[in-house]
């Protein structure tokens, strides 16, 4: 809303980890599944331009815990995929599953993804990857407002070729 609202300095650093299966369907293209734990806490303090309060009330930031259990789907397109090299870009969609939430609204969170990665192949079957990624939320998580997740990541990981 324009006069009371939610402020959020985006000031914790979170983490999601998980289990991500890929199955080829060319040389060039995927499709990922997989299932995730998130930890997205933040700290929040409630702002009100026309309320009144008396003198000496201190508005205090709160920490919010907000955990998932997501479930990511999405097609990977490798640029590149030589012996030892990979270039790829991934795009999809995370469902996510509140596990823990503080304000008890909503059950359910749908977000977009888009990625840029690289890959090595280290030995005989497996493969290092590191991406970064752009993941924003397409459904209000909170009622009332117009609270959305947009959130820059880094991501490290090991495939193992089947």
């Amino acid at each position: 809303e324009q006069y009371p609202g939610h402020r959020s300095p985006h000031d914790k650093t979170n983490y999601t980890f998980g289990i991500v299966t890929e199955k080829l369907i060319s040389n060039k293209f995927s499709i990922n599944s997989g299932l995730a734990y998130s930890n997205a806490d933040y700290t929040g303090t409630y702002y009100c331009a026309v309320c009144f309060y008396p003198a000496n009330y201190i508005i205090i930031p709160e920490n919010f815990k907000l955990r998932f259990l997501e479930i990511p789907i999405s097609a990977r397109y490798y640029f590149l995929n030589k012996k030892k090299l990979l270039l790829f870009a991934d795009a999809g969609f995370i469902n996510a599953f509140t596990i823990e939430n503080q304000l008890e609204e909503k059950k359910y969170l749908l977000s977009g993804k888009v990625g840029l990665g690289v890959g090595y192949k280290l030995f005989k079957n497996y493969i290092f990857e590191v991406s970064s990624g752009y993941k924003m939320s397409l459904t209000n998580f909170y009622e009332d407002t117009d609270y959305k997740q947009k959130v820059f990541k880094v991501m490290f990981g090991i495939k193992r070729e089947l």
